[in-house]
């Protein structure tokens, strides 16, 4: 049997095939099941807290898998939070070993390119869902337009209206990584998707 191809990133292994399998069907289990047998069989944690967290969705309250999933965050919390753990107060949905949804609220306002860049590029959030935060005036976006996973779907954002118009330009120059978003809230305005908030000719300040 042929070994499969890995690369190491961010102190983790990791297998790109595997990762594009997930990546195309996000809300099946399967594939971060097998994911998880590959990871465990070169000890990787993330291999674990996926099972683990896979079967907390089914048994929720279940005190064994809590503690589980506390044991394994409090031993290997650096490789599997990375740059999360600098990132505050935000909120943080988990779901089969990556983050799902995050809440970055003020945090957002405040972080460097490259700190927004490290937190999409990091292993845990190639999967994520949701996201949220608050936009400053010398907040830069284009981490976002840039590095966003393909699986984000919904993406709230508010704040400094000429950082998020920045933004818009920005994707309209750029590969469509953010086309795949079917819910876009810009300062409480909803639209079907980034294509919809591209054609806007007059945005509201």
């Amino acid at each position: 049997m042929t070994e499969r191809p890995s690369e190491v990133q961010g102190g983790e292994q990791r297998d790109r095939a595997l990762e594009a399998a997930i990546t195309s069907a996000p809300e099946e289990p399967g594939g971060y099941l097998v994911y998880a047998d590959w990871l465990q069989l070169r000890g990787e944690p993330r291999g674990e807290l996926i099972v683990v967290q896979r079967a907390l969705a089914t048994a929720p309250r279940d005190p064994t898998l809590r503690a589980r999933e506390a044991a394994l965050f409090a031993a290997h919390g650096d490789r599997l939070r990375g740059p999360l753990a600098h990132v505050g107060d935000a909120r943080v949905d988990w779901h089969c070993g990556f983050v799902r949804a995050i809440e970055l609220g003020d945090w957002l306002a405040a972080a460097s390119p490259e700190e927004l860049a490290a937190l999409l590029l990091h292993a845990s959030l190639q999967f994520l869902h949701r996201l949220a935060g608050a936009v400053g005036a010398d907040t830069v976006l284009a981490p976002l337009a840039e590095h966003a996973p393909r699986t984000l779907r919904w993406l709230e954002l508010s704040g400094d209206i000429d950082q998020l118009l920045a933004l818009r330009a920005r994707l309209g120059r750029l590969p469509p990584r953010l086309f795949g978003v079917e819910h876009l809230l810009i300062n409480a305005r909803t639209y079907r998707g980034v294509a919809e908030w591209l054609a806007e000719s007059t945005p509201p300040r």
